[in-house]
């Protein structure tokens, strides 16, 4: 049966609360990773000096809307050390050969976020609570509908809508984060994230403003990429370069669901990453980093996998980065990635853009179906304060659920509205 749900009270429930949002960023206090771009799964959601952007419009039109948040956040950060993140974005893709008749899709995503400070243990140390829900929805469509699935992808075009039925609601993250050792060291348990420990990169990660492909979110190969799930995250800065970040989590932990009904079971994804970082702050930033994992299947058995990953800024705002993973193909869905791109951001020395392309190569386990690669590029445009758009392309060489296909492209944009 056709799923519709109606978008218009939902979108005048968007612009009500826009009027109590807030243009809060999002940062690690952690130093396990470098700060070039930002995060789309912090681990905190932390307080930063507002950035120093170059919108092209200085006169924000929500402002009348998002000051007097701005007013009531701080006094409850203040007071209560409560923290509050949140964007909606609006984001098509039109691709030029499909397996279906239909070509397009236009939807958006609600991310909301919180972080609240509810314990302090010496001089640095902290206790919070971070949450984070979403919703999802096709907008004027069937909800089951996904231009990712029907251009035959094995890495997906579109992170922001994931594949398959659009989720109304769902509470992906919530978990206790407890810092230790002047921050040194941090433990998170509860329903987690592992890509937010595990082969993070600062400016190929976040699907509302950065790449809107799968390819750039984690390393595929990786199959702890998709998990939300119960677990425990540990992270240790051995000094200011060198750290070690750890996670265990239920392997058959999804976004819909908490994942508690399945502990029983006793299937676990393990990761462990080591990783140097290097630059000052004000100087260019580089992380490095080498990672091993584990999954056990709902057979018993289990697979391995390992990866690569750096992420280096160099000079006038560039910043080459990839990603290379093995993945036990009885446990993984793609045996073999490479990924390699390059980033600006500040084109043009404009503070708040960003522009990306990358090249992603992809060796599905099942033998029996082509290889992919996806090219990627984007350009990020900082209109206000509150409000970016990122015109995307996407050519996909072999798509592998397309096998008749050996080209297609997709065309995409977003709008972002902070808050």
């Amino acid at each position: 049966m056709r799923s519709y749900r109606c978008t218009r009270p939902i979108l005048a429930g968007i612009v009500a609360f826009a009027g109590f949002a807030t243009h809060s960023r999002a940062q690690e206090t952690a130093a396990s990773k470098p700060v070039n771009e930002g995060e789309v799964f912090p681990r905190t959601i932390e307080e930063s000096p507002k950035p120093s952007n170059d919108p092209m419009v200085e006169n924000d039109p929500l402002d009348f809307a998002l000051d007097p948040w701005n007013h009531a956040k701080s006094m409850m950060d203040d007071k209560y050390g409560l923290k509050f993140q949140g964007s909606y974005t609006f984001h098509y893709q039109r691709a030029t050969h499909t397996l279906s008749d239909r070509q397009e899709e236009f939807g958006g995503r609600l991310d909301l976020g919180v972080n609240w400070t509810l314990l302090h243990t010496g001089e640095k140390d902290t206790g919070s609570l971070i949450l984070l829900a979403r919703s999802s929805e096709n907008i004027g469509a069937r909800q089951d509908y996904a231009v990712s699935d029907d251009a035959g992808s094995i890495m997906g075009t579109n992170s922001l809508h994931g594949g398959g039925e659009q989720i109304p609601i769902s509470l992906n993250l919530l978990y206790w984060r407890q810092t230790f050792m002047d921050e040194r060291l941090a433990v998170s348990v509860g329903k987690i994230h592992p890509n937010a420990w595990i082969d993070l990169s600062p400016i190929a990660n976040d699907e509302t403003r950065q790449f809107m492909s799968g390819a750039y979110t984690g390393n595929l190969a990786n199959n702890g990429q998709g998990l939300w799930a119960p677990g425990i995250a540990v992270e240790l800065n051995l000094d200011k370069n060198w750290y070690v970040n750890g996670v265990v989590a239920n392997a058959m932990g999804r976004t819909a669901t908490t994942g508690l009904d399945t502990l029983k079971d006793g299937h676990f994804y393990e990761a462990l990453e080591v990783g140097y970082k290097v630059g000052e702050k004000g100087q260019p930033q580089g992380n490095y980093r080498l990672t091993g994992w584990h999954t056990d299947d709902t057979d018993g058995d289990g697979g391995y996998g390992i990866s690569v990953g750096f992420d280096q800024e160099i000079a006038a705002g560039w910043a080459p980065f990839s990603r290379v993973g093995y993945g036990d193909p009885d446990s993984s869905a793609i045996s073999t990635f490479v990924s390699f791109g390059i980033a600006n951001l500040r084109p043009f020395d404009r503070r708040g853009d960003m522009f990306g392309i990358a090249g992603t190569y992809s060796r599905p386990s099942d033998g029996d179906l082509p290889e992919e690669t996806i090219f990627e590029t984007f350009y990020r445009l900082k209109i206000t304060e509150s409000i970016e758009f990122s015109p995307d392309l996407q050519w996909i060489l072999h798509p592998a659920f397309q096998p008749d296909e050996d080209n297609l492209f997709v065309i995409g944009a977003r709008l972002k509205i902070l808050f």
